[in-house]
């Protein structure tokens, strides 16, 4: 490479750190680029969502409701009383297996949301499973 002992040096960033500007610039531009990493982290812990949840709601909601049933399922002790622990195992299930096809809506292997009569008989189910035991969803 000709005038490699010229060119300017970067890290993988980027940034230039053979000057005194370009060291000023970096160390000026730290907080920038640390809050755009750790922004969305921040939001979660302040919100419970981020804006990157955001632009996907539906998908970010049913993800969560999907690893709360699961836990539900696998550790919980409680079950509502109209119920048998089996009954709502099976419930669970249903919840789960309908909000994972919600979930993966943008995922090829749902062919971008064109569900089976079949699917949408699960996911119709699911949103009634979770709507009808939703004040039971606490252990």
């Amino acid at each position: 490479m000709p005038g490699a002992d010229n060119y300017v040096y970067k890290f993988s960033t980027g940034w230039r750190w053979d000057t005194l500007g370009g060291i000023k610039r970096n160390i000026m531009d730290i907080p920038r680029v640390l809050t755009r990493k750790y922004r969305h982290p921040f939001e979660r812990v302040r919100n419970g969502y981020s804006t990157y949840d955001w632009w996907s709601f539906d998908t970010y909601l049913a993800d969560v409701i999907v690893s709360g049933c699961i836990r539900f399922r696998d550790h919980g002790i409680g079950y509502p009383g109209d119920l048998t622990e089996e009954e709502w195992a099976r419930r669970l299930n249903i919840i789960i297996e309908g909000f994972t096809l919600l979930g993966s809506k943008f995922e090829e292997s749902t062919n971008y949301g064109m569900y089976t009569p079949e699917q949408n008989r699960t996911m119709r189910i699911a949103k009634f499973y979770l709507m009808k035991h939703f004040e039971s969803l606490w252990d």
